[in-house]
């Protein structure tokens, strides 16, 4: 297994971990997996399958990214279409412009859904054996 299998193993690890996945997407989209998907692909569609709750962001105006943060090859520019696409279909997307635009769509968006799908969360060390009856 190369390194970047290794990676994704521990990703798989992290995500099984969490309440929410949370993703962003902007003008790139991340390195090629061996299967030819790119890894945020993977590690988004590892969370629905898991059915853990995806919070999704995509920049409003793609073109408006700078050339330097942006997919340069036509091939990667479709693949990242094709992506956000997908993601649309499959659940609500918020759209933001700005890096504070995004900050408080995330903030906000975080709070709802911990209010409307209450998760587990982490529980403190300290508290975990309160109420617990010992028999």
């Amino acid at each position: 297994m190369g390194s970047t299998e290794e990676q994704f193993q521990f990703i798989k690890k992290v995500i099984d971990d969490s309440d929410y996945y949370i993703l962003i997407i902007s003008g790139r989209f991340g390195s090629l997996s061996a299967e030819g998907i790119r890894y945020t692909e993977k590690e988004y569609d590892y969370a629905i399958e898991k059915g853990i709750p995806v919070l999704a962001f995509y920049h409003g105006k793609p073109k408006e990214i700078p050339t330097g943060k942006s997919e340069l090859e036509p091939d990667a520019r479709a693949k990242l279409n094709r992506f956000r696409e997908k993601v649309s279909e499959n659940g609500l997307v918020r759209i933001w412009t700005s890096a504070s635009e995004l900050a408080g769509l995330v903030a906000s968006s975080l709070n709802k859904t911990i209010r409307t799908h209450a998760a587990t969360g982490w529980v403190r060390g300290n508290t975990a054996m309160r109420g617990r009856i010992e028999s």
